[in-house]
């Protein structure tokens, strides 16, 4: 697996030394080597998800797919703080779009912020282009209204500023000294509820 114990790897596969700085080992929490079998399953799982790109890009009859590959949660072998809530549930997305597919104009996708439920959004808009569908997401390449949750928090930007709110609604951390207006934070709030509420629901029913 790659972010779970046992952390086991193909008997095959020849792995590349892993240094860690200093600075990070001596603040590990839990297991050294736990964390040390992480970040070589985490290698494997790269150098797999490369060679699979590869392939791909190399053969003609399938290199003109999409290629999407996502994590389901961060990776946590350091303390975090409670402002730190971006660098702890962060997860990467990496997206492969052939030449042909790639959208005209410029591309917000580089420096967007989303969550899992956008990922679909974007897939569709490069598929089915003209197509409807029904959906909580927005599409990365071209949505400047960017919102990423989960249960716990909700980052977005609020003009040029970067605003972390956790499931209170509080403000943990911004990239500006001026922070949002009491209404503005209103109204994200209400969205933060809506959206929860509406997960909720789609999830009991």
């Amino acid at each position: 697996t790659s972010n779970h114990p046992p952390y086991k790897i193909p008997s095959h596969y020849k792995p590349l030394p892993i240094q860690v700085p200093d600075e990070i080992k001596k603040n590990w929490t839990g297991d050294p080597k736990l964390n040390e079998g992480r970040l070589l399953a985490y290698q494997y799982a790269l150098n797999s998800a490369g060679n699979f790109i590869g392939a791909v890009k190399a053969d003609s009859q399938i290199s003109d797919s999409l290629i999407a590959m996502t994590g389901d949660h961060g990776f946590s072998i350091l303390p975090y703080t409670l402002q730190q809530a971006i660098e702890r549930l962060s997860v990467p997305f990496y997206l492969y779009i052939p030449e042909k597919r790639r959208p005209k104009g410029p591309s917000l996708f580089d420096n967007q912020i989303g969550s899992h439920q956008d990922i679909f959004p974007t897939l569709f808009s490069l598929s089915i282009h003209e197509g409807e569908f029904i959906g909580l997401g927005h599409d990365l390449l071209k949505d400047d209204e960017a919102w990423g949750y989960n249960s716990q928090n909700l980052v977005t930007h609020n003009g040029n500023q970067l605003v972390v709110f956790n499931d209170h609604y509080d403000i943990i951390k911004t990239s500006s000294e001026a922070p949002p207006s009491q209404t503005q934070l209103d109204l994200m709030a209400q969205k933060y509820r809506a959206l929860m509420s509406i997960i909720d629901w789609f999830f009991d029913s």
